[in-house]
């Protein structure tokens, strides 16, 4: 039974990577032709920006309310909603190729985003809840390497969608990613278990969650992380162009090390998270690897380093991936967090905390690539990165205050508690010589509770050595 236990969850956490994997693709691969097509359909430049920046914008609205749904509707249902949705709109996507008029083109394809963005943030709460069901104790580590393959397919999207569109056209790439998507729905029908307790329970309330110091800090840093992430999708290949690097292998390979520092790391610090409880200085980690290596990126003029330097370069890329990938634990932190503050450990919480990572994360990923756009076109590129490390940096010092504060109220309330059980303990045993001195004064020596209760007729033999005296002046 335990054997087969531990299959269904290797088959379940299977699903779920492949499905990470395709869910970031299909949104991440309109990238290198959506926006060629719709240049040669008449649409502005300024157009196809909104309708790509669309996604993270209904995302960071529509995750909340996918996340306080799964209690009610269950997470194996709301998953698999989600990648039908991704699937359907993907392939639909693939259909713009035979609509002419620019605003019939532009209506579709912002409702195809629109509906692609609903998709891909029920699949990815929903897929968070069922990991904290089948993997409670090691929630941060499984959902590290998941993260491994929503990374990969970030990175391999574009380039598995170009590499399609340049062999079979424009279609292709939206048919095959849509295609397999869909199929990851009926393997999800049967495989995924329903969970005990989903559909009987009212929806999450977000409300008494987000007012919570420690809630709001967690998303701030996948906000910030994000930030990260995405500032570089705007200004990396305009500032390799300036230092005369254009090889596209080149420029490819740059954002691949940041994304393989951020694979690699995010199971790695999810195992010793769950392994040792340590979420939150593990985040703060994160943070300061991450901006000490954007101040590497630039480099900094602060560090007087040679900005030609491809080495240097890549080694802030990869420091920054390794610090966003520490990030991974900010999840079951705000689980913890939510629970020391009142609310009940269930489905519903697990839910409302994934819905607000996400939305969180896609408003770092929004924002990234329109202040890196600014940042680069008023001060350069090294100053804009160290811009960002500011922020970074300065995003560590808030919340490294607040880490410092709940250690030291942690550290009391249990000094405190341990002062109280020994209160207790003494309050409710005697000392061991008390009980001695007690035993001794009320048995005498001579076995009788009282010496006057003495008869010689029960024991002729015994003489009270009070009436020494007495007997000797009768003799």
């Amino acid at each position: 039974m335990e054997d087969s236990s531990i299959a269904l969850k290797i088959s379940v956490l299977i699903c779920l990577c492949i499905a990470q994997y395709f869910l970031t693709s299909c949104y991440s691969t309109l990238a290198p032709f959506y926006p060629v097509l719709a240049i040669e359909r008449g649409v502005s430049s300024l157009t196809v920006g909104f309708v790509l920046a669309s996604f993270a914008l209904v995302s960071v609205i529509v995750s909340p309310l996918f996340g306080s749904s799964v209690a009610k509707f269950g997470s194996k249902f709301i998953f698999c909603l989600g990648c039908a949705i991704a699937g359907f709109s993907t392939l639909l996507f693939g259909c713009l190729g035979f609509i002419n008029d620019p605003l019939a083109f532009t209506i579709f394809s912002f409702v195809l985003r629109i509906l692609q963005a609903c998709g891909v943030q029920a699949g990815n709460t929903a897929s968070v809840v069922i990991v904290f069901q089948l993997f409670p104790h090691n929630v941060a580590f499984i959902l590290g390497v998941s993260q491994v393959f929503a990374g990969v397919g970030l990175i391999t999207g574009p380039t598995l969608g170009g590499f399609l569109y340049t062999v079979h056209g424009y279609a292709v790439p939206f048919a095959v990613l849509g295609g397999i998507l869909l199929m990851t729905v009926l393997f999800s029908m049967c495989l995924i278990p329903d969970f005990k307790g989903e559909r009987t329970m009212e929806k999450g309330d977000i409300c008494p969650i987000l007012g919570m110091v420690g809630i709001l800090l967690s998303m701030l840093l996948r906000t910030v992380t994000a930030i990260e992430i995405t500032f570089l999708d705007s200004t990396l290949q305009l500032a390799l162009i300036q230092i005369d690097i254009t090889d596209p292998a080149v420029v490819g390979m740059l954002f691949l090390i940041a994304g393989l520092g951020y694979g690699i790391s995010a199971p790695i610090w999810g195992l010793i998270g769950d392994k040792w409880d340590i979420y939150k200085e593990l985040n703060l980690f994160g943070l300061g690897i991450g901006a000490l290596g954007y101040m590497f990126i630039g480099p900094s003029p602060l560090l007087n380093l040679d900005s030609d330097n491809i080495g240097i370069m890549a080694t802030g890329l990869t420091l920054m991936g390794f610090g966003v990938g520490a990030i991974i634990t900010v999840i079951p932190d705000m689980v913890n967090i939510a629970i020391e503050n009142g609310h009940e450990d269930s489905l519903a919480l697990y839910g409302v905390v994934s819905g607000l990572y996400y939305s969180a994360y896609n408003l770092g990923m929004f924002i990234g690539p329109v202040m890196g756009s600014i940042l680069f076109d008023e001060l350069g590129f090294p100053w804009s990165c160290s811009i960002v490390a500011a922020v970074v940096a300065g995003t560590f010092a808030v919340y490294a205050l607040y880490v410092g504060i709940y250690r030291c109220l942690q550290l009391m309330s249990a000094t405190k508690e341990v002062n109280s059980k020994e209160s207790e303990l003494e309050m409710s045993s005697e000392p061991f010589y008390e009980s001695i001195e007690n035993a001794r004064s009320n048995k005498p020596s001579n076995g009788y509770a009282n010496e006057d209760e003495y008869d010689s007729e029960k024991n002729p033999f015994f003489t009270s050595p009070n009436n020494y005296s007495s007997a000797d002046s009768r003799n």
